[in-house]
């Protein structure tokens, strides 16, 4: 399969942990799979694919009711924008590295702005209560890490908070 993707002019890389990445100038594609078990160190293999998949948190949510997109005679399925944008808030706070947080909210925040705010409360009502209180927390703190983002923060809080 990797061998596919390299005659389109992909170049091949692994991560620290054994996972492989596929990348050319205008991309990259990292391959991820659901974590089963808390604390998963490592990737996990994948043999139908012959590749080794980063194990992600929460990685269901991304796959329920997926967007599916066309161009140029290829179609794909992409997460939802609202799943996408709460995964990104999940996972943001469990990251180790400032880095990756930072990124992970940003990139949510951002999505946060284009979603449909009825959809965004129907999804996080579906939520355990845990995760709530998770996506809750980071949006407080995010206007102090993303200054330029506060309005779309709070207005997300507000949408969340709102009965």
């Amino acid at each position: 399969m990797v061998g596919l993707f390299a005659e389109l002019g992909f170049e091949v890389s692994f991560n620290s942990d054994g996972s492989i990445y596929l990348w050319n100038s205008e991309l990259k594609i990292e391959f991820i799979a659901p974590e089963k078990s808390i604390g998963t160190d490592g990737a996990k293999e994948i043999k139908n694919l012959s590749i080794k998949a980063i194990p992600l948190r929460f990685m269901n949510m991304l796959l329920e009711k997926p967007v599916r997109v066309k161009d140029k005679n290829i179609e794909i399925s992409i997460p939802n924008p609202t799943a996408f944008a709460i995964h990104k808030l999940l996972i943001s706070e469990r990251r180790k590295k400032q880095d990756k947080r930072l990124k992970d909210l940003e990139q949510a925040l951002l999505v946060l702005e284009i979603v449909n705010p009825e959809d965004l409360k129907k999804m996080y009502k579906s939520l355990p209560k845990p995760w709530k209180k998770s996506i809750i927390n980071t949006l407080k703190k995010s206007p102090t890490l993303l200054p330029l983002r506060r309005e779309i923060a709070e207005k997300a809080l507000l949408t969340l908070q709102s009965q």
